[in-house]
């Protein structure tokens, strides 16, 4: 019994070049945009991660110095313009009592934790929102967890803009206090909502 085998023709051959081509090129085109996406969920998770611990270590039990006493809150500051924050003990001592994170007050070797955001990464803006649910930029965010609830409360570090402590238009809302952070080209952007009552999530940018 004879069997012919049919093979490929030159111009079957030069579509199925063609198309393997296209979708080479389609994908190579999109992989920068693809890694932007990648590295800024990584970012944008590292960030929401970060505000989590300091919730969580605000009822954590933990040892402490009895010279120095517990911490009364932890924090988390975030600055504008800035690829990094920083995760820092509020109270400890009496070192930070002005409710943020501040150099001259707390030292990171002693009292704080720095993170770096990577590949060119850096936070756009802050805010908080005011008697309407608008915006309100601010160059400085401090969220703070204090012991036992944990109850939330936040600073801009200027005015000692406390939610549920100062009149209108500070704060009186619940949230969203909102971290944006940006791919170095600006091509890529999420948000990071933070809520008092303990919710966080994350939202692509506009």
């Amino acid at each position: 019994m004879n069997y012919s085998a049919r093979g490929f023709t030159v111009i079957e051959m030069l579509v199925s070049i063609s198309i393997i081509g296209i979708i080479s090129a389609v994908v190579l085109y999109n992989y920068p945009q693809f890694n932007q996406e990648i590295h800024m969920n990584r970012a944008a998770r590292e960030v929401a991660f970060a505000v989590r611990t300091a919730q969580a270590q605000a009822v954590q039990v933990q040892e402490i110095n009895p010279a120095l006493g517990a911490p009364d809150n932890y924090g988390i500051q975030f600055t504008k313009n800035s690829n990094t924050f920083t995760l820092f003990t509020d109270g400890l001592g009496g070192v930070c009592e002005d409710k943020r994170y501040n150099a001259s007050g707390c030292t990171e070797s002693d009292h704080g934790v720095t993170y770096r955001l990577e590949r060119g990464v850096t936070i756009e803006d802050v805010t908080i929102p005011d008697v309407s649910g608008n915006d309100i930029s601010r160059n400085e965010l401090n969220v703070l967890y204090y012991r036992p609830d944990p109850i939330s409360k936040v600073t801009d570090g200027v005015g000692g803009c406390w939610a549920f402590s100062d009149p209108p238009p500070c704060v009186s809302s619940n949230g969203p206090f909102k971290v944006f952070i940006k791919s170095a080209d600006d091509s890529v952007k999420r948000e990071i909502h933070i809520w008092l009552t303990g919710q966080i999530s994350i939202r692509r940018g506009a």
